[in-house]
């Protein structure tokens, strides 16, 4: 079953203390959970970086376990119990990121088996117990792990996945997942929050934060909080738009410096594929009509040869990449394979 969060009208907190901006339609999904008392086995929990899948499963947890006084469906930010889940002590929630191994990149057989023992293992101090998974699950332990537990859940046990890459689980899992997915802000109105939230004063320059964060809240505060990462990521969109007008060999040399990254980095390689997607995808949007307001300020690809036919075939290679490399195929071919599919762009003269 699926619910999908596109409801982004509110620009304050929530009155009902989840504090999650943007996130409406999901919270008050979990928070007829809550009230039913049927809260599923498992969840997963669907959408880009920094977009608060994080906040929003420890919200829902300390909602279950520290909840209001006078709603029972909303945490109590103030009881000792829930600063216990902030701060990773409450013995009833497990949270587990696959770490990876150094040589192979692939996710280490313990972290695996940390997973099925957390699984396994009673409620401490009260009737049920929440596994909240931080992690794309690439490996074929890890899969099976997963599998395992989703086929025979204990009775006191919700697991809950979360992740910006579900195409990289098999049907398998998938399919016994409640889906919970969390969309980005338009991008005024997360530029009223930054303002209302006093993290900007301008609403020009919170705007061009929330574009850069392509719309997640999460995002936007950590590139108001710390220069460098914006200073990076806008060397990342000129890295997309420079490679994306230049020839298969220029392409090749960066293609090399990804996957050698790829070793060491696998996050940040990532990342910086979903930049070029989303990159593409706003090209794609400006082949519509659409205005530069609403997209990533990509001023060079609106005077080439651009047209739909090429932003769809380079978002289909770059959504083929990052499907190979969760995959573990070997880095270097999947991005090859990416930087040759992704059709060339030429300035019109």
């Amino acid at each position: 079953m699926l619910f999908d969060d596109a409801d982004y009208r509110k620009e304050k907190h929530p009155s009902n203390n989840w504090d999650i901006f943007g996130a409406d339609t999901a919270v008050e999904t979990l928070r007829a959970h809550i009230a039913s008392g049927l809260i599923n086995r498992s969840y997963m929990f669907i959408g880009p970086s920094g977009i608060g899948k994080s906040r929003l499963a420890m919200r829902f947890a300390q909602s279950v376990f520290a909840p209001l006084a006078n709603d029972p469906t909303s945490p109590d930010l103030n009881n000792e119990t829930a600063h216990r889940i902030e701060a990773g002590e409450f013995g009833d929630i497990h949270f587990i990121t696959a770490s990876e191994d150094s040589k192979t990149g692939r996710s280490k057989t313990t972290d695996i088996r940390q997973f099925i023992r957390s699984a396994d293992l009673k409620p401490f101090n009260s009737k049920h117990r929440f596994v909240i998974f931080e992690a794309d699950i690439a490996s074929e332990a890890g899969r099976s792990a997963t599998l395992k537990f989703l086929e025979e859940p204990p009775s006191d046990t919700t697991l809950i996945i979360i992740t910006d890459s579900p195409s990289s689980f098999p049907a398998t899992i998938r399919s016994r997942c409640y889906d919970i997915v969390l969309r980005p802000l338009p991008q005024e109105t997360l530029a009223a929050i930054l303002v209302s939230e006093d993290l900007v004063k301008e609403i020009d320059t919170a705007s061009e934060y929330a574009l850069l964060a392509g719309g997640c809240y999460g995002k936007a505060v950590s590139l108001i909080n710390d220069p460098s990462f914006m200073m990076t990521l806008k060397v990342i969109m000129d890295d997309v738009e420079k490679y994306s007008l230049a020839v298969l060999e220029a392409r090749l040399e960066y293609s090399d410096s990804l996957s050698k990254a790829w070793r060491n980095d696998r996050d940040t390689v990532l990342e910086t594929i979903g930049y070029w997607e989303r990159w593409w995808h706003d090209a794609l949007l400006l082949t519509t009509g659409a205005t530069e307001n609403n997209i990533w300020h990509i001023p060079r690809a609106g005077d080439s040869n651009l047209d739909t036919e090429m932003a769809v075939r380079a978002l289909t290679a770059i959504q083929s990449a990052r499907e190979d490399l969760l995959e573990n195929v070997n880095p270097r071919l999947s991005i090859d394979q990416m930087m040759i599919d992704i059709p060339q762009l030429v300035i019109n003269r």
